[in-house]
């Protein structure tokens, strides 16, 4: 017998693998996010001990979808970062304002006006994101690291 769970959150993940939080930080995609942050199809959690001094030991929880593991993945570029961007569940095509969720952007708490581009020109929200796209999101006046 398959039983499947419907996890949504690190918080649900973290559970369902008897993982306990306390004293964890979490990082989806390289980008750190807090265990209520809503997961996304194929995204890639790491979690290591808070105020860890050496190198932390990371290991890897993937929310995998295994019909769509043979889907071809497009690959992007966040803020000068190679992102792949597996299919989504639902099999629709991934949108500029999802790209928010792979950058350390809060657009609730604005640091100014947010630039959001795309191969070197203005981003709508709504934009279909294709293979090989340079996209860039940040505050205005912010220096990428």
């Amino acid at each position: 017998m398959v039983e499947t769970k419907n996890i949504t959150t690190i918080k649900q993940l973290c559970q369902a693998e008897g993982i306990d939080t306390q004293g964890l930080r979490f990082a989806v995609n390289g980008v750190e996010k807090g265990i209520g942050y809503h997961l996304l199809q194929n995204d890639g959690v790491n979690y290591q001990v808070k105020n860890e001094k050496q190198e932390p030991s990371v290991i890897s929880i993937e929310k995998e979808n295994n019909e769509n593991k043979n889907s071809k993945a497009i690959y992007v570029t966040i803020n000068d970062r190679t992102v792949e961007l597996s299919p989504k569940y639902d099999e629709t095509p991934y949108i500029f304002l999802d790209m928010l969720n792979f950058v350390d952007i809060d657009p609730t708490k604005p640091k100014g006006n947010i630039v959001l581009q795309i191969n070197d020109r203005d981003a709508d929200y709504l934009e279909e994101i294709k293979d090989g796209d340079n996209i860039s999101i940040y505050w205005d006046g912010q220096v990428l690291t």
